[in-house]
């Protein structure tokens, strides 16, 4: 996956900044039964809008979808969407 080098932060890469890289659990984002929590946490984590970023590029440059789970507080069915809409 395409991550960019810095954090909005400092020189950090921006997913230190991240709040599932400290779950102990992160099962959270694929079962199904557990979406709303982890879109609860993904509305809290400061840098969710580049998860988002990264997850668009990463599709866009390697021509494979992740279509699965939730990625920066959006489903799997979303994010096709707005797949569609960038083409």
């Amino acid at each position: 996956m395409f991550l960019p080098e810095s954090g909005p932060l400092d020189d950090e890469p921006w997913w230190t900044y991240s709040l599932c890289g400290s779950l102990s659990d992160p099962d959270l984002f694929f079962e199904p039964s557990r979406a709303k929590e982890a879109k609860a946490l993904c509305a809290r984590c400061p840098v969710q809008r580049q998860c988002a970023s990264a997850n668009a590029t990463a599709e866009a440059n390697t021509g494979k979808a992740y279509w699965f789970g939730i990625v920066a507080g959006e489903s799997a069915n979303r994010r096709r969407v707005h797949a569609k809409q960038r083409r």
